[in-house]
Order: C-alpha cells, then structure tokens, then sequence
C-alpha cells in the first residue's frame, strides 16, 4: 500500500488491487462478495509509481531553448500585453485538454 501523509499530519491510505489486498479486510469483504479466494493473486499499484511512469513518458528537456527562453525572459522581451494573453490562452488550453 502507498500512505500518503498530507500537510496536515493524518496519513491517507491508498490500494488498488486486482483482487484485494491479501490479507486484509477488505480483500477478504470483496473475496465474500465476488465468491473468490481471498489469497488470489493481486495487484498493487502504487500512486507514485503511476506518477513516476507519467514522468518517464515526458520528452526530454532542451536545455538550449530553456536557456533561450531565460535571456528573453531578463531582456524583458515578453513583458508585453499581447505575449501575456497568447501564453494565457495556451496555458488555460492546456489545463482543459
């Protein structure tokens, strides 16, 4: 299981299992219900690792542009009205998809 301690202190448990979790409760609950053996095989998969997985599937970083970026940045470049609402559009665009 992956426990997640938030801010705040409480820790929240997290497990997504094929079958349940073998040995606990609630794998032994669905095991009832589903009239299946609770020591069947499982599958845990961790919030973390579905995040590290989402971060490997990203494109590598181009250090040149980022840099690029960096100087137009300092130069003020971009500190105009219409740059500003063209990378809102884009920024809100890309949240929505």
């Amino acid at each position: 299981m992956a426990d997640i301690s938030p801010i705040g202190g409480s820790s929240v448990s997290y497990s997504h299992g094929v079958s349940g979790v073998s040995g606990s409760r609630e794998s032994a609950s669905a095991a009832r219900f589903f009239g299946t053996n609770a020591s069947a095989d499982s599958a845990e998969i961790s919030v973390v690792a579905n995040y590290m997985a989402k971060l490997r599937s990203l494109p590598e970083v181009r250090e040149e542009l980022v840099l690029h970026a960096r100087e137009q940045l300092e130069r003020g470049a971009y500190d105009r009205p219409e740059v500003l609402d063209q990378a809102l559009d884009e920024m809100i665009r890309d949240v929505l998809e």
